[in-house]
């Protein structure tokens, strides 16, 4: 089917490589942040895995759509400082389309879902302060329109 395309795709992303990023977040009285030895976010390593398939049903029009999952980089122990990046979010779903609108111009549009993914854990602990429970969670939802003009 020549109009039919399928793609895959795999990837591992190494955050441990990055001290900032992969140091555990009770590193805190340790060194200062950015410090080797220093607190992170305590992300760890990540396998992305993704599908997708497209349609050209006609000369004037193409169809995408995709779908991806990732491993969560945030465990609980780390929870408390990803509130400033929660990157928890695991599933992604897309799809989108093109129109020719002339030899020159196309219209092109595409919608992204992320359910919900969340982690939860304690906060880190303070003197004086009891640990409470702390729940991070990130949904998105993005719709993207453009145009494209191409120079002959």
């Amino acid at each position: 089917m020549p109009n039919l395309t399928f793609m895959a795709d795999y990837k591992h992303i190494w955050y441990s490589q990055i001290a900032a990023i992969n140091n555990p977040s009770i590193n805190f009285l340790s060194a200062p942040f950015g410090a080797d030895n220093g607190p992170g976010f305590g992300w760890q390593d990540v396998d992305v895995v993704k599908f997708g398939v497209e349609w050209r049903a006609s000369e004037i029009s193409t169809f995408r759509a995709g779908y991806s999952y990732n491993t969560s980089p945030i465990e609980s122990a780390d929870v408390m400082l990803n509130i400033l990046a929660p990157g928890v979010a695991q599933h992604h779903f897309s799809a989108g389309a093109t129109y020719k609108l002339t030899d020159n111009i196309d219209i092109e549009v595409a919608g992204i879902y992320v359910p919900e993914s969340t982690v939860s854990g304690s906060e880190l602990p303070f003197v004086g302060n009891p640990a409470h429970n702390v729940k991070i969670g990130m949904e998105q939802f993005d719709i993207t329109v453009g145009f494209k003009y191409r120079l002959d």
